[in-house]
Protein backbone atom coordinates (compact mmCIF):
# COMPACT_ATOMS: atom_id res chain seq x y z
CA UNK A 1 0.00 0.00 0.00
CA UNK A 2 2.76 2.52 0.73
CA UNK A 3 3.73 2.46 -3.14
CA UNK A 4 0.59 2.90 -4.18
CA UNK A 5 -0.09 5.99 -1.78
CA UNK A 6 3.75 7.51 -2.50
CA UNK A 7 2.77 6.96 -6.50
CA UNK A 8 -0.36 8.86 -5.58
CA UNK A 9 1.39 11.70 -4.03
CA UNK A 10 3.85 12.22 -6.79
CA UNK A 11 1.79 11.91 -9.28
CA UNK A 12 -0.29 14.75 -7.78
CA UNK A 13 -3.50 11.97 -7.13
CA UNK A 14 -6.04 12.50 -4.57
CA UNK A 15 -6.47 9.34 -2.71
CA UNK A 16 -7.77 8.48 0.85
CA UNK A 17 -6.31 5.61 2.93
CA UNK A 18 -8.35 4.81 6.03
CA UNK A 19 -6.67 2.33 7.97
CA UNK A 20 -7.01 0.38 11.35
CA UNK A 21 -5.53 -0.17 14.27
CA UNK A 22 -5.30 -2.53 17.49
CA UNK A 23 -7.32 -0.50 20.46
CA UNK A 24 -5.49 2.60 21.57
CA UNK A 25 -7.05 2.71 25.22
CA UNK A 26 -7.14 -1.09 26.36
CA UNK A 27 -5.37 -3.00 24.24
CA UNK A 28 -4.91 -6.92 25.40
CA UNK A 29 -2.36 -7.13 23.43
CA UNK A 30 0.00 -4.73 24.32
CA UNK A 31 1.93 -1.69 23.26
CA UNK A 32 4.57 -4.34 21.14
CA UNK A 33 1.39 -4.90 18.41
CA UNK A 34 0.64 -1.26 17.04
CA UNK A 35 2.89 0.14 14.58
CA UNK A 36 3.29 3.89 14.11
CA UNK A 37 1.28 3.77 10.72
CA UNK A 38 0.81 7.58 11.03
CA UNK A 39 4.29 8.14 10.82
CA UNK A 40 5.22 6.08 8.36
CA UNK A 41 3.02 7.68 6.43
CA UNK A 42 3.66 11.33 7.14
CA UNK A 43 6.69 11.67 4.82
CA UNK A 44 4.75 10.46 1.82
CA UNK A 45 1.22 11.95 2.54
CA UNK A 46 -0.27 15.74 2.30
CA UNK A 47 -1.76 14.77 5.43
CA UNK A 48 -1.68 11.28 8.08
CA UNK A 49 -3.74 11.63 11.52
CA UNK A 50 -5.27 9.20 13.60
CA UNK A 51 -9.04 9.65 15.20
CA UNK A 52 -9.13 9.46 18.66
CA UNK A 53 -12.48 10.28 19.29
CA UNK A 54 -15.80 9.02 17.08
CA UNK A 55 -16.95 12.79 17.17
CA UNK A 56 -14.19 13.82 15.18
CA UNK A 57 -14.70 11.37 12.56
CA UNK A 58 -16.91 13.09 10.50
CA UNK A 59 -14.74 16.42 10.15
CA UNK A 60 -11.56 15.02 10.05
CA UNK A 61 -12.77 12.83 6.72
CA UNK A 62 -14.09 15.95 5.23
CA UNK A 63 -10.90 17.90 6.19
CA UNK A 64 -8.90 15.07 4.91
CA UNK A 65 -11.26 15.08 1.53
CA UNK A 66 -10.26 18.93 0.85
CA UNK A 67 -6.61 18.72 1.37
CA UNK A 68 -6.09 15.79 -0.84
CA UNK A 69 -8.45 17.67 -3.21
CA UNK A 70 -6.61 21.23 -2.92
CA UNK A 71 -3.69 22.13 -5.55
CA UNK A 72 -1.43 20.20 -5.65
CA UNK A 73 -3.55 17.09 -5.20
CA UNK A 74 -2.37 13.91 -3.14
CA UNK A 75 -2.28 11.23 -0.80
CA UNK A 76 -3.84 11.31 2.83
CA UNK A 77 -4.32 9.03 5.66
CA UNK A 78 -6.63 8.32 8.38
CA UNK A 79 -6.12 5.58 11.24
CA UNK A 80 -9.29 4.44 12.78
CA UNK A 81 -8.30 2.55 16.05
CA UNK A 82 -10.69 -0.55 16.80
CA UNK A 83 -11.80 0.64 19.93
CA UNK A 84 -12.63 4.01 18.85
CA UNK A 85 -14.21 2.79 15.57
CA UNK A 86 -16.26 0.43 18.44
CA UNK A 87 -17.59 3.35 20.15
CA UNK A 88 -21.62 4.19 19.64
CA UNK A 89 -22.44 7.72 19.76
CA UNK A 90 -25.81 9.40 19.31
CA UNK A 91 -26.38 11.26 15.71
CA UNK A 92 -26.70 14.72 17.41
CA UNK A 93 -23.09 14.35 18.44
CA UNK A 94 -21.75 14.21 14.33
CA UNK A 95 -20.88 16.72 12.29
CA UNK A 96 -22.32 16.89 8.74
CA UNK A 97 -19.68 16.45 6.34
CA UNK A 98 -19.95 19.07 3.39
CA UNK A 99 -18.31 18.16 0.29
CA UNK A 100 -16.17 21.05 -0.92
CA UNK A 101 -17.34 22.68 -3.84
CA UNK A 102 -14.91 22.47 -6.85
CA UNK A 103 -13.00 25.36 -7.99
CA UNK A 104 -9.78 26.02 -10.34
CA UNK A 105 -8.96 29.36 -10.26
CA UNK A 106 -9.71 31.61 -13.56
CA UNK A 107 -8.13 35.12 -14.08
CA UNK A 108 -11.47 37.45 -14.82
CA UNK A 109 -10.95 39.48 -17.88
CA UNK A 110 -10.44 43.13 -15.86
CA UNK A 111 -7.08 41.68 -13.85
CA UNK A 112 -6.01 40.00 -17.44
CA UNK A 113 -6.69 43.05 -19.17
CA UNK A 114 -4.25 45.50 -16.42
CA UNK A 115 -1.12 42.71 -16.75
CA UNK A 116 -1.31 42.90 -20.21
CA UNK A 117 -0.92 46.44 -19.93
CA UNK A 118 1.44 46.53 -17.15
CA UNK A 119 3.64 43.76 -19.58
CA UNK A 120 3.61 45.95 -22.69
CA UNK A 121 4.70 49.29 -20.86
CA UNK A 122 7.86 47.34 -18.76
CA UNK A 123 11.12 47.82 -20.02
CA UNK A 124 12.41 44.51 -19.10
CA UNK A 125 9.17 41.86 -18.12
CA UNK A 126 10.06 38.64 -16.45
CA UNK A 127 7.41 36.09 -16.45
CA UNK A 128 7.62 33.05 -13.94
CA UNK A 129 5.03 30.43 -14.69
CA UNK A 130 4.44 27.34 -12.04
CA UNK A 131 2.23 24.49 -13.01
Amino acid sequence: MVTGVAYAQLGGMPVMVITGQKPINKSKQGQFQIIDVVAMMKPITKFATSIVSPTKLAYTINNAIKIAEQEKPGAVHIELPEDVAAIKIAKKDLVDVVMPEHRRSVIDDKMFESLKKQLESAKSPVILVGG
